[in-house]
C-alpha cells in the first residue's frame, strides 16, 4: 500500500496528536488533537482498474496509482497539486477537514465493482498523505476509536476522549460520498487507516509488511456520525490485568495482540490542554511506525513525574543506566541494550504504557503514583519490586525484532478493522 505517497504519515492528528489509543484520565484524552494546515490534494477522477480478491493494499494502490497517472486531463500530484476534479488544496481551505465554498461538489464515482473502487481510493489516500506530513496517525487513531466494540462509522464527539476526531471525520466525508456505491463509511475509514499504517513503516531490505483489506460491508450506525454510541476507552492508569481485560472485552484480543497494538504509541504526542497531564512525546520520530516505543518501554530509564494536575506519569531519561534495565536482568539475567534513543526532554510515558513491562496491581493509587520499585534503586527506595507483567516476554521479543512486531501489529490491526462482525457478516472483496 505504499502507493505513490510515501505515507499519509503523520505526527498524528494533523498537527500532532495521538495514535488510535484514546487513553482517558478523568474523561480527558491525553493525546494532542489540534489540526494545523497542510496541503490537501484533491481527489482524482480515477479510472477503473481490475484487481483480485485478497490483494495487498500495496498491490491495489500501485494499480490505482497507475490509473491516476493515465487519467484524462489530471493535474499534477505534487504538494498542493489539484486533480481533474478541481478540489482545492488544503492551503486554500479554511479548515483541515471541511471543504471550501469554492470547491467543486463531490459526486459519487462510478465503478463496476468494489474491487475496482478500492485501488483508486488507496491511490488517492496515499497521494494525499504524501502531500501532508501529519495525516497518517490521525487516520490510525480514527480507525481505533471507530472499532471499539464494532466498526460502524460513528464517533461520540460528546465523549472528551474523542476530542479532535471531528476534523478527520469531516476530511474523509467527501471520500465517503465518492466511493459510496460500493463502500460504507466504516469501510472507507478502515481502508484509509490501513493505508496509513502500512505506508508509515520504515524502509526495509526485506520489503514492507503488507496489510490486506479483504472485507467490505461494515454497517453504518443510525443517526449523526458525530453522535455515535458511547464506548469505553482505556485509562492512563491501567495495570497489566485491567489493560488486557479492556482489549479482551472490546476487541477479543489476546495478550500478544494487545501488546502488539499498543506499539502504535510510537506515533503522536501528549497534549496537556487535552488531559491535564503534560506536553510531550513517546519517541523522537513520531511519524514512523516502528518498534522504538516498545524498545523504550522495555529498556528505558524512567523518573516519576507529578503533573500540575496531581496525576503521575513517567519521564523518559535515556536507556540502560539504572532502573528499567532490570526488566531484562530480572527476566533473563543479562544487561539490556542501548543506543537507540536520546535522553530527557519532553518525553513521557503513561502507567498503561509501562504496564507492558511491569504489573502495578496493588501498587498504584488513584492519581497514578506507583509505590513498587523497578529494581530497588528508583524513586521508591526500599519499596518491594514491581511484578513482571505477563506481556514482558512479547514486549522483549518485539523490542528486539521490528519486523516480528510489524507482522503481529498488522495481524492485530486487520482483526481490529473487522471488529464486531461474525463469520458471513462481511463481504469478501472480489474483482
Amino acid at each position: 500500500m505504499k502507493l505513490n505517497c510515501i505515507l499519509f504519515l503523520t505526527a498524528i492528528v494533523a498537527s500532532q496528536a495521538c495514535p488510535y489509543l484514546g487513553y482517558s484520565v478523568g474523561g480527558d484524552n491525553p493525546h494532542g488533537v489540534d489540526n494545523e494546515g497542510g496541503d490537501a490534494a484533491a481527489p482524482c477522477d480515477d479510472e477503473e482498474t481490475a484487481t483480485s480478491p485478497g490483494r495487498s493494499l500495496r498491490g491495489h494502490a500501485e494499480e490505482g496509482n497507475r490509473e491516476l497517472q493515465r487519467g484524462r486531463g489530471r493535474g499534477g500530484r505534487g504538494r498542493g497539486g489539484r486533480g481533474r476534479g478541481g478540489r482545492r488544496s488544503r492551503s486554500d481551505s479554511s479548515s483541515s477537514g471541511g471543504s471550501s465554498e469554492n470547491e467543486d461538489p463531490v459526486v459519487v464515482e462510478a465503478f463496476d465493482t468494489a474491487g475496482l473502487a478500492i485501488p483508486a481510493a488507496q491511490a488517492e489516500f496515499s497521494a494525499l498523505v504524501d502531500d501532508r506530513d501529519r495525516l497518517g496517525p490521525q487516520l490510525v487513531r480514527l480507525g481505533f476509536h471507530d472499532c471499539v466494540v464494532q466498526c460502524d462509522g460513528c464517533i461520540d464527539m460528546e465523549n472528551v476522549d474523542n476530542r479532535g476526531l471531528d476534523d478527520i471525520i469531516d476530511f474523509l466525508e467527501p471520500f465517503v460520498t465518492k466511493y459510496s456505491q460500493h463502500l460504507t463509511r466504516p469501510d472507507v475509514w478502515a481502508l484509509a487507516s490501513m493505508v496509513a499504517a502500512e505506508t508509515m513503516q520504515p524502509s526495509s531490505d526485506d520489503g514492507p509488511i503488507e496489510f490486506v483489506f479483504e472485507y467490505i460491508g461494515r454497517e453504518e450506525c443510525d443517526g449523526d456520525v458525530k453522535l455515535g454510541p458511547s464506548r469505553e476507552l482505556p485509562s492512563v492508569h491501567e495495570t497489566t490485568p485491567t489493560l488486557l481485560d479492556y482489549f479482551d472485552r472490546n476487541f477479543n484480543f489476546t495478550a500478544q495482540a494487545a501488546t502488539a497494538i499498543m506499539g502504535a504509541h510510537t506515533l503522536g504526542r501528549l497534549r496537556e490542554r487535552n488531559s491535564g497531564l503534560v506536553d510531550g512525546r513517546w519517541v523522537p520520530n513520531e511519524t514512523r511506525l516502528d518498534n522504538q516505543f516498545l524498545q523504550r518501554v522495555e529498556n528505558g530509564n524512567f523518573d516519576k513525574h507529578q503533573t500540575d494536575s496531581g496525576q503521575y506519569v513517567w519521564r523518559f531519561d535515556g536507556n540502560n543506566n539504572n532502573n528499567n534495565r532490570n526488566l531484562q536482568r530480572r527476566r533473563r539475567g543479562r544487561r539490556g541494550r542501548g543506543g537507540f534513543g536520546n535522553r530527557g526532554g519532553r518525553t513521557f510515558f503513561l502507567n498503561a504504557d509501562l504496564a507492558l513491562a511491569y504489573d502495578f496491581t496493588g501498587a498504584i493509587d488513584e492519581l497514578g503514583e506507583v509505590t513498587c520499585s523497578f529494581d530497588g534503586t528508583d524513586d521508591n527506595d526500599g519499596a518491594a519490586a514491581c511484578a513482571i507483567a505477563e506481556t514482558a516476554g512479547d514486549l522483549e521479543r518485539y523490542a528486539d525484532d521490528n519486523r516480528a512486531w510489524l507482522i503481529d501489529f498488522r495481524d492485530a490491526y486487520e482483526k481490529m478493522v473487522t471488529n464486531g462482525y461474525g463469520s458471513g457478516d462481511l463481504q469478501l472483496v472480489t474483482g
